[in-house]
């Protein structure tokens, strides 16, 4: 795609659609981020040594968030089951909510159950899309290595 065509995409319809998204699941990540920050507790912890530095967070989660944002608009735009609608939808609301269970409630085991879930769940709609001839699935493949 030329340079021209990705500018007339984004500025149709479709492409505000895509930015909509990209800015609503930005500022959810943002603000369950910020609501559920790390504090002592997490200073504290003894760490992996494969834990990355404080300012890799930020940059990968806007990455990772606006991977996750494209995936669900062009899951909208097509028609497609409802049941990978439904796993992508459970699998943003575990996202978001997981910085909370870890951090503020301090649930571990629920936490790393959580994450099984999102990497099964990623993991079921790679497939599906792969299944359904769709060019989308790569975009998921960075949040589960991550």
């Amino acid at each position: 795609m030329q340079l021209k065509d990705s500018l007339q995409m984004l500025l149709s319809r479709s492409g505000i659609h895509l930015l909509l998204w990209i800015i609503a699941i930005q500022t959810i990540g943002a603000t369950m981020g910020a609501l559920s920050a790390p504090g002592p507790w997490y200073a504290n912890l003894t760490k992996s040594s494969l834990t990355p530095e404080n300012w890799v967070f930020p940059v990968a989660w806007t990455f990772l968030y606006t991977c996750l944002a494209i995936y669900g608009w062009q899951l909208w735009q097509r028609q497609g089951p409802d049941t990978h609608k439904t796993i992508y939808t459970l699998q943003m609301i575990c996202n978001f909510s997981w910085s909370y269970i870890f951090f503020k409630q301090q649930l571990l085991s629920l936490a790393l159950a959580m994450i099984g879930a999102m990497i099964a769940m990623s993991i079921y709609m790679i497939i599906a899309s792969i299944r359904e001839k769709s060019r989308y699935w790569p975009l998921l493949v960075p949040y589960i290595l991550w």
